[in-house]
């Protein structure tokens, strides 16, 4: 078994440098360079001004020594003393121990996926014919490469927004994702939302008048998009109402009293007439309910509901 662990942390340690040098971001092995560059007193630069990862580089070399020395040393007709069988032998008739120790090598095992487990990087796209594998490459893709135009063409391609494009195209192309396709750390969860009713005038949630911060917005899949949103108390708009166009930008402004606009109080600026822009197309009245991905507060707080009529 010895002897077999070193073979694991020379193949980790070959991987490792072949990856570095072929700029490839394979699971785990990759650890010891990210970290290297991470650090900015481990990367000095080379001649090229291009930063050499020394740490990861040193780490390698020192994993791989010691794999050889463990191949080296319990090869051949090795054997334990006799009281290190006994003891062996004695751990394993421990049920409970030796289960214990094949559940922290199976976790250890999943936990070696690493990116191809849980990341927010496409792990095979299949795009006009070809085949691109963004995890895999320390290469940053851009949009542009999987056909999408405007702003965000030169930014970096949103995998999960495309995979969701390439399935309404129907045009071939598609895109293969990590179980869970969410970065661990700066990403963000979709909003999840239930649907409301209006009836006889007010809105209703689960048959009972709402009350609270209802929108509609340009798109269920973005529900952070928001196109109005008002205050409603016991189903009926009471309090601030506001609009924001397509782009993100507050144009329009105004205030309701128990369900009627007060004229007064009404604020536009945008382009166009405001009959066209309250007349844009919208959804089925829904709640959203959203968990940002911070550290609970210390304090337990009230939750927040939102409304997407």
């Amino acid at each position: 078994m010895l002897r077999t662990i070193g073979w694991l942390f020379l193949l980790g340690s070959l991987l490792g440098a072949a990856g570095e040098i072929l700029a490839l971001e394979l699971p785990t092995v990759r650890f010891p360079f990210n970290l290297s560059r991470e650090l900015g007193f481990t990367r000095p630069s080379d001649a090229d001004g291009d930063s050499i990862a020394w740490l990861g580089w040193i780490t390698t070399c020192l994993t791989f020594l010691f794999g050889l020395t463990m191949v080296i040393k319990f090869g051949g007709n090795f054997r334990f003393t006799p009281i290190t069988e006994r003891r062996l032998q004695r751990f394993r008739s421990i049920r409970r121990g030796h289960l214990s120790l094949v559940i922290v090598l199976l976790l250890s095992t999943v936990a070696a996926l690493d990116h191809v487990l849980v990341g927010n990087e496409a792990l095979v796209v299949r795009y006009q014919g070809q085949l691109h594998f963004p995890a895999f490459t320390r290469n940053v893709e851009k949009g542009a490469l999987f056909g999408v135009t405007g702003d965000t063409s030169t930014a970096p391609a949103q995998y999960r927004s495309l995979r969701e494009q390439f399935r309404e195209e129907d045009a071939g192309n598609w895109i293969v994702m990590p179980p869970i396709p969410y970065a661990p750390t700066g990403d963000t969860v979709s909003a999840t939302s239930s649907p409301l009713r209006i009836d006889d005038g007010r809105l209703l949630d689960s048959g009972r008048p709402f009350s609270g911060l209802a929108a509609r917005v340009y798109d269920l899949r973005e529900p952070e998009r928001i196109h109005l949103r008002h205050r409603y108390r016991q189903g009926l708009r009471d309090g601030p109402a506001d609009g924001w166009d397509a782009a993100g930008t507050r144009i329009y402004g105004a205030v309701y009293q128990a369900g009627k606009l007060v004229p007064e109080s009404v604020k536009w600026n945008g382009q166009g007439s405001l009959e066209n822009f309250l007349d844009l197309p919208s959804h089925d009245p829904r709640e959203r309910c959203t968990t940002p991905p911070l550290r609970p507060p210390a304090t337990p707080a009230s939750s927040t509901r939102w409304a997407l009529p």
